[in-house]
């Protein structure tokens, strides 16, 4: 996997003018290990054909771009709940981070449907893109694969809003939008975040790596 990194490198380089990067080989035949093992180590169904992998490892997204990983907890006894975002770039570095606090305490598909809505407007304010919005709602994945199912349920409603504010910014911005589903173990980070907004203020954008994330950073990039 090493000498297949490296001899992608190698050829950016040459064919787009990428100059290369150490981290980037490591991280990039790291997840192909990853990838590589989990294909070959699925469990077959009753047909014997191998079944649906799950990734249980926070993976860095592709080159030039960035991931932002969000997670809600709920706070039952402020009758809050609370949202942890996490933006990292294709070499896994710590971009930002951002915890918010909101109150009343609706189902989990509406907070974490009220957590996309407010990652979509953090990438947009700081103009990250292209990005990739990662959670462990698998529900929201789903809206978006599907895009002609529809319902009249709250969730739907405010999915439908994210999706048009979606592709308002790829219109209007040219800003490259994408959601995608995780395991949970994969989304620690946003997790943790998540959990500790309730000491923070309503909003708390971070600059540099919170305590509450540190280590879980760091395990991520080893």
């Amino acid at each position: 996997m090493m000498m297949w990194s490296i001899w992608t490198s190698k050829n950016n380089l040459l064919w787009k003018d990428i100059p290369w990067n150490i981290s980037e080989i490591v991280h990039r035949a790291r997840n192909s290990r990853q990838n590589w093992t989990l294909a070959n180590h699925r469990p077959l169904d009753a047909r014997g054909i191998p079944g649906p992998t799950s990734t249980t490892q926070w993976s860095p997204p592709p080159h030039g771009s960035y991931k932002c990983n969000f997670a809600t907890f709920p706070n039952p006894d402020e009758n809050t709940f609370g949202i942890g975002f996490c933006i990292r770039d294709s070499l896994g570095s710590f971009v930002g981070a951002r915890t918010l606090k909101i109150p009343g305490l609706p189902p989990a598909s509406i907070r974490d449907v009220i957590a996309l809505m407010q990652a979509i407007i953090l990438a947009s304010e700081n103009q990250y893109s292209p990005i990739l919005f990662e959670s462990s709602s698998s529900r929201i994945e789903s809206f978006f694969l599907h895009p002609n199912l529809k319902d009249r349920t709250e969730f739907s409603g405010i999915m439908n809003h994210c999706r048009n504010k979606i592709n308002s910014y790829k219109i209007n911005s040219c800003a490259n939008f994408n959601v995608s589903f995780t395991h949970r173990s994969a989304n620690l980070v946003a997790a943790n975040l998540a959990k500790a907004s309730k000491y923070y203020a309503n909003l708390k954008d971070f600059a540099y790596i919170p305590n509450c994330i540190f280590s879980l950073i760091v395990n991520e990039l080893s």
